[in-house]
């Protein structure tokens, strides 16, 4: 995966979208907050509705 505004959880999530994911692990730490925070939720949610 690339990084990138557009990259890394965008390209994850059309891979879940498409089948191609059998299994996402996600390890997170709820007491730090970073840059990105904003990205990994729609994926969470993707991720797990499909």
């Amino acid at each position: 995966m690339r990084a990138g505004a557009l990259s890394g959880h965008v390209e994850l999530g059309a891979l879940v979208a498409e089948g191609g994911v059998d299994l996402l692990i996600v390890v997170v730490d709820p007491l730090t907050r970073t840059a990105h925070d904003v990205d990994p939720p729609p994926l969470w949610r993707m991720a797990t509705l499909t």
